[in-house]
This record gives C-alpha cells, sequence and structure tokens, in this order.
C-alpha cells in the first residue's frame, strides 16, 4: 500500500496527507501554530466580532450550543467527572464559596435557573403566571409580599406529567 505524502510549503517537511487538513498547504502542527499566532495577534477584533455576533443570532447560537451539548453527553460528561475527580477539600470549598456568593448577588438569575430546570419555566413566564393569578394565591387568594418578590408564589404542579396549575403561597 503507497502512502500519499505531501511537503509542507512552511517546515519544509514531507508528511503523509492525513497529516494535513483538506485543501491546505501547510501541515496541521505549521496550521496550528498559525492559527494560534493569529489569534494572539488579533485578539480583541476576534473577541469583539463573536461579542457581536452571539448578540446578533442568539437564537442560532443557542440551537448550535445545544446540538453539540445533545452530541458530545458522554464526552462532556466524562470531561467533568476528570475535572473534579482530583479536586481537593480546599478547592471544593472555595468553589462552594464563589458559587454562593454569585448566588446572593445574582437572585433573580439563580430563581430564573430553578424554575427552569424544575418546571421548564422562565421568569417572563412565572410573570406572567403572577400577573394572571393578581399577584394573589391560586387558592386562598391571598395577596403575595410585594418586598419579597422573587419569593412569592410556589409552583403548584402535577407530579405526573409536570404540568404547572398555579402559584400557592406558603400558609
Amino acid at each position: 500500500v503507497s502512502v500519499e505524502t505531501k511537503t509542507c510549503r512552511k517546515c519544509g517537511g514531507t508528511f503523509p496527507e492525513e497529516a494535513f487538513y483538506k485543501r491546505q498547504s501547510k501541515c496541521k502542527k505549521c496550521t496550528k501554530e498559525y492559527v494560534k499566532g493569529h489569534y494572539l495577534k488579533h485578539r480583541e477584533s476576534i473577541l469583539a466580532y463573536a461579542k457581536e455576533y452571539s448578540s446578533k443570532n442568539k437564537e442560532r447560537v443557542k440551537e448550535r450550543l445545544q446540538k453539540y451539548r445533545d452530541e458530545h453527553k458522554e464526552e462532556l460528561r466524562r470531561v467533568y467527572r476528570e475535572k473534579y475527580a482530583n479536586e481537593t477539600a480546599e478547592q471544593r470549598a472555595s468553589r462552594r464559596r464563589a458559587g454562593k456568593k454569585y448566588a446572593q448577588k445574582n437572585p433573580e438569575r439563580i430563581k430564573g435557573y430553578y424554575l427552569k430546570y424544575t418546571y421548564g419555566l422562565n421568569l417572563d413566564e412565572y410573570q406572567a403566571l403572577l400577573e394572571s393569578q393578581d399577584n394573589k394565591c391560586a387558592i386562598c387568594q391571598t395577596i403575595f409580599s410585594p418586598e419579597r418578590s422573587l419569593e412569592k408564589g410556589h409552583v403548584d404542579h402535577c407530579h405526573t406529567n409536570g404540568h404547572v396549575r398555579g402559584l400557592l403561597c406558603q400558609g
């Protein structure tokens, strides 16, 4: 079996075709070095473009990210497990402190994550549900406290199918 070879125009080395990306005249090693150098040289403009693109194409970016996560679920789990497997107790405590600090600074965002993960509701849907109930408990009609806006109502839902029925007070 003869192996086709190519010569890299950058380093001059002769390598099998597998050492080159498709339609490239530089070997993979030289291409990676070039890309890294280009990124370091133009980092600010690349990041600005990426930020602008992301803000203009939020749904598209979100769909692409979700597709990637779905296709690489096992690999991502393995990487995550490996990342935290050798974590010391001190590192774990530090990560937890940082998480608690973030939660204190961003209670609305944390509430949003909780609602989305637990009930499939986003904050706008939660607020719409609250408004549709005139800021009152669905059962006893007690008015929810305005100063505790994020703790207003507990989500009443069916445990069989997850259907959200309304918001209830603690009483």
